[in-house]
Formats: C-alpha cells, structure tokens, sequence
C-alpha cells in the first residue's frame, strides 16, 4: 500500500507538473492557436484511455499486475527525455505528437493497476480507506506538481530575464501570448527562446519525477489477487 500510494503520487507529481505547461508550449513556442493547443493533447489522452483499457483485460486475463506499471513508467520516463530534448533543442510537432502518444500510453498502464495493487492489499473492509487514500495522495501530487514546475518556470524565466528595466526581457515574458506574437522579430524570439529553456526545464524535472517512481515500482510485492 505505502509503495503503490507513493508511487502514484510521484507520478502525478511529474505528470501534472509538465501537462500544465503543454498548451503554453504550443501557443508560445510553437505557435499554435489555443484550439489546436487543446487538440494536440488529445492524442495523449487517447493513449491513456486505450491502454488502460487493455491492461485491464491483461490484469484480468492472467491476474499479474506488476509488470504494467513498470512498463509504463519505463515508457514515461523515456517520453519525458524525448520532450525535454524536443523542446529545447526545437523538435518538429511530429515527434512531440508522437512522444505525447507514448506518454499517454505509459502512463495510461499505471494508474488502474496501482489502484488494484492497492486494494489488492488491504482487506476487504480497508478498501474503500485504501482507494480514497490513493486518491488523496494522486491529487496532492498533482498539486505539488503544478506547484513546483510554476516556481522552476519563474525561477528560469527570471535567470535568463537579464534586463530588468523598461522593454527587458523581464518585462516581456509577463504579457500574454497575443502580445508576445506582436513583438517585432527580435523581442519575440528573446522571449521564445527564454520560454523554450523554460519549459524544457520543467519537463527534465517532471521526467525525473518519473523516473523514482519508476525506481521505487521495482520494490512494489506482486501478492496473488483475490
């Protein structure tokens, strides 16, 4: 119980902290509207949903929940790389859409197997507790998540800021991102470029997240289920 909460913790802690950054992502860096933004997040979403459907017949079919969460972290966490490296070094949308798919895919073998781990580990009468717990933990990760990528952003955002004054680049990465597509040429790939280090940052933090609670999946005991 305490190995599977922790995990899923861990890895909505990672999980949420770059998700909250992906539409900005888009818009800013990539330069897409705030309706393709939200579409270019349906194929990790859809990852999700088929394999968590699948690992379910999985589960079900041979009764061994171990293996899924650690293939998806390994998949998770190797999909965070890719993003990161994507967005700093300036990947086409075909390998993020791509890197987003595998994410969801990852991610997607995690969640409803952990939450069998953990009623698979309590007794009947603690699993309600046991799953609400889980859930508590699921959703303070996220929060933290958010929490933490939003203080690496400020703090990145303010090392590269530079200039201070009137028309710094300080200045420039507070405005939205129609102001930011009006700048001329050389103000907006100042600001581009101070947001792209930005958010690669938060997704290497976020991979990393990830990848201990990849580490700590290895520890988790497979009990038979009931």
């Amino acid at each position: 119980f305490v190995i599977a909460t922790s995990v899923m913790g861990l890895t909505f802690m990672g999980l949420f902290g770059a998700f909250v950054f992906l539409p900005l992502f888009f818009q800013l860096v990539l330069g897409k509207d705030p309706a393709q933004a939200g579409l270019l997040l349906a194929p990790m979403t859809g990852g999700m949903i088929m394999t968590s459907a699948i690992g379910g017949r999985i589960v079900s079919a041979t009764g061994r929940y171990k293996v899924l969460p650690v293939v998806g972290l390994a998949a998770a966490t190797v999909a965070f790389g890719i993003l990161m490296l994507a967005a700093r070094t300036g990947g086409g949308i075909a390998l993020i859409e791509l890197t987003l798919i595998a994410l969801g895919c990852g991610v997607g073998l995690v969640m409803p197997n952990l939450v069998v781990a953990i009623q698979n580990s309590v007794g009947r009468s603690e699993q309600g507790a046991a799953t609400a717990t889980s859930g508590f933990f699921r959703s303070l990760g996220g929060t933290f998540g958010v929490a933490m990528s939003g203080a690496i952003m400020t703090a990145q955002l303010g090392g590269m800021a530079g200039l201070d004054g009137p028309g710094g680049i300080r200045s420039l990465i507070e405005q939205g991102v129609r102001q930011v597509a009006a700048l001329p040429v050389a103000e907006r790939e100042a600001v581009v470029a101070a947001y792209r280090h930005a958010i690669s940052t938060a997704f290497l933090a976020g991979g990393a997240l990830i990848a201990a609670a990849f580490l700590l999946v290895l520890f988790l005991p497979e009990q038979p289920l009931e």
